[in-house]
């Protein structure tokens, strides 16, 4: 089977993720956030109390280093909080492309109740009750940690929590205690209307999906586990009327519940009561809704174009969903088998019989000791966004090893957000060895360390700081076009520019294919 054949079935067989309503991303609608959005604009904060603002330089920081829009009725560090807190059920702090880590994410047992979803203990007719019982504790235990230990409420209170950043990667930062957590417990509130069959006024519940078993496959069975969670469910498109009815159904019980926490007393227990209660009747149970009669003909059934779940899709996939496996690839990218491999290559190359250097030219070659470089490239990476153009001088200090110093220009990019960060400036010295020459060909690796300087600033971290940078070429190849021209091709580059050490430091890994031009002079 060809690679690319391989490439397209892999995608083809990628299961899409439980999002229920989807978070902003390069491949999903920000439906958690929109939702979220509308039931503040319409309730407001408690007490009415309104925002700070944020500083130019903060808007511009959040704005170059968040993995979604942070729209303009949201420029404020409370609203951030709520939209972070939104996001986090479905991401606990990871990337949103790291497919890897929410795979583990989204089937874990003891989380399916931040996605009002069936655990694996959750079966039979009983199923559906216990499985809302769970999800509403959750809910009241983040209302209570938003609303904290003291007896007033204090919105200026801050927590830190974990989040991975498009440039800055993954960390801690301090964000609004009430918004983080009642951001967390409005997600579940609104994934009990995508993960339920529902009356058609929305105000019963029917039947609670099952995510977790159908994904772990090896005994799923819908009588005892409850219906497979249904993609088709997660959208809230507005053109589409099953969508458009659910997320206007869990934007009303959002505001129910906001309002219910903001108004009557401050006292926190009585809060906690009148957003519990708001929970119970968004999710009373309708009975006698079973697998034997479609729970009850549920109209949710008419849209589910795919299960939810590992394993082959029962119907094609969408195109979404084919994007979505994208990051599975960048996962693959980074194994270590890769690494191992080109070593392997190399070490093969350079015990190869000598009878295969026979078309060796004259003993003026570029391999010579003395000559001096001259090296452009351009390069860009394969896994996180980045471009890299350099300029280098190369001294051969023998036919095998020379010597070389490097300055680089490396910007950023951010495909969840479609921006271009400044990135850092890079300039290292690099130690290269020729492993051997097959005719016009010379085949090297080489190994780089200098520094690298931040050129604008980040979430945390200010433009001028300066750290180290680290880099390999496990395997290159230089094509000669001429007797003082060459063609250098770097196709498996490790480049690791940390232009942050104190605190938290930034570290900005990149796989990249170069290519360019060498001179000798």
């Amino acid at each position: 089977m060809r690679r690319l054949d391989r490439l397209a079935l892999a995608l083809a067989l990628v299961p899409a993720r439980a999002l229920a309503f989807t978070f902003e991303s390069p491949f999903t609608e920000g439906c958690h956030e929109r939702i979220t959005r509308a039931a503040l604009a319409r309730v407001g904060w408690p007490s009415g109390a309104h925002p700070p603002g944020l500083s130019a330089n903060e808007s511009l920081r959040l704005a170059r280093d968040l993995s979604f829009a942070l729209p303009a009725d949201a420029q404020d560090p409370w609203s951030l909080a709520l939209l972070l807190g939104a996001r986090d059920n479905d991401l606990h702090g990871y990337a949103a492309d790291d497919a890897q880590e929410l795979a583990a994410v989204h089937a874990a047992p003891d989380d399916q109740r931040e996605h009002c979803l069936r655990a694996p203990t959750d079966d039979g007719a009983d199923g559906d009750r216990s499985a809302l019982v769970a999800c509403r504790g959750f809910i009241v235990a983040e209302l209570t940690a938003a609303l904290g230990s003291t007896p007033a409420l204090d919105l200026g209170a801050t927590e830190p929590h974990t989040v991975t950043l498009p440039f800055t990667g993954r960390r801690a930062i301090a964000v609004q205690r009430y918004g983080w957590h009642m951001g967390r417990a409005l997600h579940a509130l609104q994934d009990s209307f995508a993960h339920a069959f529902r009356t058609p006024d929305g105000r019963r519940v029917r039947h609670v999906l099952n995510y977790v078993d159908h994904a772990q496959g090896g005994g799923y069975d819908e009588a005892r586990d409850g219906h497979d969670h249904i993609a088709a469910l997660d959208g809230c498109d507005p053109a589409s009327l099953g969508e458009a009815h659910r997320a206007a159904m869990a934007t009303d019980a959002s505001q129910a519940f906001l309002r219910a926490v903001n108004e009557g007393s401050a006292n926190a227990p009585e809060r906690v009561g009148r957003g519990a209660a708001v929970v119970d009747a968004w999710t009373a149970i309708e009975p006698g809704c079973t697998a034997a009669n479609r729970y009850c003909d549920a109209p949710e059934l008419s849209e589910a174009s795919a299960g939810c779940a590992a394993g082959p899709p029962s119907t094609p996939r969408s195109p979404v969903s084919a994007l979505a496996a994208l990051p599975v690839v960048a996962v693959l990218l980074r194994s270590r088998r890769r690494a191992l491999a080109a070593l392997t290559i190399a070490a093969a190359l350079a015990w190869m019989p000598r009878d295969a250097h026979a078309q060796t030219p004259s003993p003026a070659t570029p391999n010579e000791p003395g000559l001096l470089a001259i090296r452009a490239l351009v390069g860009a990476s394969i896994d996180r966004g980045a471009m890299a153009a350099s300029l280098g001088a190369h001294l051969r200090l023998s036919s095998r090893f020379s010597l070389g110093v490097t300055a680089e220009y490396n910007p950023w990019y951010s495909l969840a957000t479609a921006s271009l960060f400044a990135g850092v400036f890079n300039a290292y010295l690099t130690g290269s060895f020729a492993w051997r020459r097959v005719g016009n060909l010379v085949l090297h690796s080489s190994l780089s360390a200098g520094t690298s300087v931040l050129l604008a600033d980040l979430i945390g971290a200010d433009a001028g700081s300066a750290g180290v940078y680290v880099g390999a070429s496990i395997l290159g190849l230089t094509v000669d076009l001429s007797r003082h021209v060459h063609v250098v091709v770097l196709p498996a580059t490790v480049s690791v520019p940390i232009p942050q050490l104190a605190g938290v430091p930034i570290v900005y890994q990149q796989y990249r294919f170069s290519i360019g031009f060498e001179w000798d002079t």
